[in-house]
């Protein structure tokens, strides 16, 4: 008797072997107990035992009948999302997939949502036991930012333009929360005008959708008046460490101090010019 698997999938092998306790001849030429199939066809043994008795047995391996499955792939829609989607259909079923692994991730049905950008790697089995490998390339949409400064300091009055254009994506739309003091001259063009001291939040669309926000500190200095600022960071990472108060004109302050947010005085200092 042979025994062995006699369904042979794409690219694999199959071990044929008898257990009889025996001399053995295949229709390969081999006189091993067992041979490693690679090729769909019949395969014939002889058997001999100590009587000079033979018996014959055939075994017929099969092609193993491939699985067809299509794949869809959808990078994120903006730069940085994880809202890939990943999906592998099996529309004959014959045979059928009964597990998908993607990157190690194992699931009984082909659709994988929530993808960052990256390379994945698909491994399918069907229902013979046949493995399919394949690769999936999400790419991450283009990058783009706008160049703007953080802070623009304007006399009280006082027009200045702020142009917001990038060559590489096409603009959808441009808001200013709040609204207050800002005039639109076109799509790119803006003009901000120094009515009082205003923190802008500008988010910018893309056409698909994709937004980017930044933050302008607008600081309206009346030539009359001091400004300060009403909180800092001092912890060294390059944004808002040193406190200072900003004006036109020459003043000197009689007493100056600074509380944490606990109210607890960490700086006193008088006579500051």
């Amino acid at each position: 008797k042979i025994s062995g698997d006699t369904l042979l999938c794409e690219g694999l092998k199959t071990i044929l072997q008898s257990n009889v306790s025996t001399t053995y001849k295949w229709s390969t030429g081999a006189n091993s107990q067992q041979i490693e199939v690679t090729q769909p066809g019949q395969y014939s043994l002889t058997l001999t035992n100590e009587n000079d008795c033979e018996s014959y047995g055939v075994i017929t391996i099969r092609k193993a009948p491939e699985a067809t499955y299509q794949l869809n792939s959808y990078p994120p829609i903006c730069s940085g999302e994880q809202n890939g989607i990943i999906e592998i259909k099996n529309p004959s079923k014959i045979p059928a997939i009964v597990k998908y692994e993607l990157n190690t991730k194992i699931q009984a049905n082909g659709l994988y949502n929530n993808l960052n950008a990256g390379v994945y790697y698909l491994k399918l089995l069907d229902e013979n036991g046949c493995e399919y490998l394949d690769t999936i390339a999400l790419k991450d949409p283009p990058v783009w930012s706008i160049s703007l400064p953080s802070q623009i300091q304007l006399e009280k009055g006082e027009s200045r333009q702020i142009i917001i254009k990038i060559d590489s994506i096409t603009i959808k739309e441009i808001k200013f929360d709040p609204e207050d003091g800002i005039g639109k001259l076109n799509d790119s063009v803006f003009v901000i005008t120094g009515n009082h001291t205003t923190q802008y939040l500008i988010k910018v669309t893309d056409e698909i959708g994709c937004e980017k926000q930044y933050v302008l500190q607008l600081v309206v200095i009346d030539n009359n008046s001091v400004y300060v600022p009403t909180s800092f960071s001092p912890n060294g990472d390059g944004i808002n460490d040193w406190y200072y108060p900003q004006s036109r004109e020459s003043k000197q302050l009689t007493n100056f101090q600074i509380f944490d947010r606990w109210g607890n005085r960490v700086y006193n200092k008088s006579n500051i010019k």
